[in-house]
């Protein structure tokens, strides 16, 4: 009888190990570090869990870390005092940014900003390229 208890212990911790671990691809980090809590409890030196769990952990408190503000990295967290408009034809000054300190949605933004998005420009390169193509395949041909 204490064969089959101690199947059911270890067949328990399997269980709740495989649960964490679709819960961490679900990304329901809390759920996960429950169900290697549990894992641990049916098999509490079991290697893997304790891997995972120390994983997921750090995880959850990186992501706390990212969710405070911090003033010193990416975009201002305070509304401007003003917004001045020159009539003047100035531009503004040019800065350096530390791309370090931004996020990764600050640098997205940052990208698309200066995505060229005519659709003329784009229009004349795909025609070119169809052009250029249909040039070389009349090559071949006498």
């Amino acid at each position: 009888m204490a064969f089959r208890v101690a199947d059911a212990e270890i067949a328990a911790g399997a269980l709740a190990f495989n649960r964490g671990n679709t819960a961490v691809r679900a990304g329901q980090l809390l759920a996960a570090v429950k169900q290697y809590d549990d894992a641990l409890h049916h098999r509490p030196d079991w290697l893997p869990v304790l891997e995972n769990r120390a994983l997921v952990v750090a995880a959850i408190d990186a992501m706390e870390q990212r969710k405070k503000p911090d003033s010193s990295h990416g975009e201002p967290t305070l509304p401007p005092d003003g917004v001045e408009v020159s009539d003047k034809n100035e531009k503004g000054k040019p800065g350096r940014i530390d791309i370090e300190k931004l996020s990764s949605d600050a640098i997205a933004q940052m990208w698309l900003r200066n995505v060229r998005n005519d659709p003329g420009d784009f229009l004349r390169l795909r025609f070119a390229d169809e052009a250029r193509q249909a040039g070389d395949s009349m090559q071949g041909r006498p």
